[in-house]
C-alpha cells in the first residue's frame, strides 16, 4: 500500500478515459485506499491508471469472479464499459462471459497510458511456434495412420 491515502486523480480510469466502448482487461494487483473506508483498487496488465471500486462495483466484482477476496482478482480478465447513471458518467463492470464478442477486443491504446513492458519475450514466442509444431505433427501423424480421422475430427469441431 503506498503512503498516500488516495489514488491521485491522474492514476485514475475515469469513465471519458474508455472513449465510448468497452475493453477487456486482466487484473494485475489489488491494492486499497481509503481513510474511513477502505476501498479495493484495481491494478491493470500494461496499464498505469487504476479503477478504484465503490460498492456496487465491488458487488460485481463478488458475482464475477464468484469469491469475496480481491487477492484472488488477480489475474482475472474483465470488460470495462463507460456507462451512464442518473446523468452520471461510470464504469460499469462486466464479465467477458456475459458478452462473447468483447473477447476479440484488442487491448486498448488510447491515452489511459500504456506501460513499456508489454513485448513477447523470446521464451515465448519460442515456447509458441513449439507448440504449433508439435500440433501440426500430431495432425500428420493421425492422418497418415488413420486416413479418414482428421476430416472427421475436422467435421466435429469445425461445424460450419
Amino acid at each position: 500500500m503506498s503512503i498516500s491515502d488516495t489514488v491521485d486523480e491522474k492514476y485514475r480510469i475515469h469513465a471519458a478515459d474508455l472513449d465510448g466502448r468497452p475493453h477487456r482487461l486482466v487484473i494485475s494487483n489489488i491494492s486499497y485506499q481509503g481513510v474511513e473506508e477502505m476501498l479495493p483498487v484495481l491494478h491493470f496488465e500494461g496499464l498505469n491508471k487504476r479503477l478504484v471500486l465503490n460498492q456496487p462495483q465491488s458487488f460485481d466484482m463478488i458475482r464475477i469472479t464468484h469469491t469475496p477476496l480481491p487477492a484472488d482478482w488477480i489475474g482475472e480478465t474483465i470488460i470495462l464499459k463507460p456507462a451512464r447513471v442518473g446523468g452520471d458518467a461510470t464504469i460499469e463492470i462486466l464479465s467477458p462471459l456475459q458478452n462473447p464478442s468483447l473477447f476479440s477486443l484488442a487491448r486498448w491504446r488510447t491515452r489511459i497510458g500504456r506501460t513499456d513492458n508489454f513485448h513477447v519475450s523470446g521464451a515465448r514466442k519460442v515456447g509458441a511456434a513449439i507448440l504449433i509444431v508439435a500440433v501440426c505433427a500430431v495432425a500428420l501423424w493421425l492422418s497418415i495412420l488413420y486416413k479418414d480421422a482428421l476430416p472427421l475430427l475436422l467435421q466435429e469441431w469445425l461445424p460450419w
